[in-house]
């Protein structure tokens, strides 16, 4: 067989440089952002925003840190609390890139581990959760990571505590952000689920699904009516932002829009308000 233009083929979606980074070893762990004094205000309605291609390579090799795009490089970045999750595996093949992204966190910005944990996985059809969750553990060791975004096939199979609870039982994991893979059966908005003693908090999505498309209007209006019991799970909204169509402009925009009773707090500070303020 004769092989043509092979200089010309993309064999795997990450970087040309890769072997250049694997040559640069992860001498000693990462230190995440420390978590903040929380807010004592239980009448706030409490909201954070939390960026996700954190499976992806390519995505954090380029597009999340990229010169003159509006995510992790954007002048918005550290004005607003965020969440960024990234692949715990990634001090093994781009310690100097995590290096330099760690490098550059404000005190607004949290890291988690992408979905789901260890690599990109669906946990309730994963053969061997515990094995999973290990590899999980120790490799969010490594970056500091507390926090685990979660995405799985179906919410009716997945958001259970027979699929989560391997996942949260280790001490360093303090809880879960939970998606399904195109919204399907996507837990309600305040339906915490309790695994291990920690909090589990679904998601809701903002994407556009075309370029004109007002965010915006339509993702202020949700929050601002949201609840402002911070005793109940309705007092607490995780917006998992669309990382292709929606900007750090589109966040700081959305957040231009919130009223006195919308309070922004990074994803590790809702979710410490939230175990803090309901009972379970």
């Amino acid at each position: 067989m004769q092989v043509t233009n092979l200089h010309y083929q993309t064999l795997l979606d990450i970087s040309g440089y890769l072997t250049g980074f694997m040559s640069y070893p992860f001498y000693r762990p990462l230190a995440n952002t420390p978590l903040p004094a929380l807010p004592t205000d239980s009448r706030k309605h409490y909201v954070d925003f939390l960026y996700s291609d954190g499976d992806n390579p390519r995505v954090i090799f380029d597009e999340l840190t990229l010169k003159g795009n509006d995510r992790y490089a954007s002048p918005q970045r550290g004005k607003i609390p965020m969440g960024w999750t990234l692949p715990p595996t990634i001090p093994d093949y781009a310690a100097p890139i995590v290096s330099q992204i760690y490098a550059a966190a404000t005190p607004n910005d949290e890291f988690l581990a992408g979905p789901s944990g260890y690599g990109f996985a669906f946990p309730s059809v994963f053969p061997q959760r515990p094995i999973l969750a290990n590899r999980t553990e120790q490799a969010m060791a490594r970056m500091g990571l507390s926090d685990v975004l979660v995405l799985d096939t179906d919410g009716n199979t997945g958001f259970t505590n027979s699929v989560l609870d391997p996942l949260t039982s280790p001490s360093n994991v303090r809880g879960v952000f939970y998606s399904t893979f195109n919204g399907h059966n996507q837990p309600k908005p305040g339906s915490i689920l309790w695994s291990s003693n920690k909090p589990v908090l679904p998601t809701v999505t903002v994407h556009r699904s075309s370029a004109n498309q007002d965010i915006v209007t339509s993702t202020a209006r949700m929050l601002n009516a949201g609840s402002t019991d911070a005793t109940s799970g309705a007092g607490y909204t995780i917006v998992y932002v669309e990382f292709w169509s929606v900007s750090m402009s589109d966040v700081a925009q959305i957040v231009s829009r919130l009223e006195p009773n919308v309070r922004v707090v990074r994803p590790d500070v809702l979710e410490a308000l939230a175990e803090a303020n309901i009972r379970h």
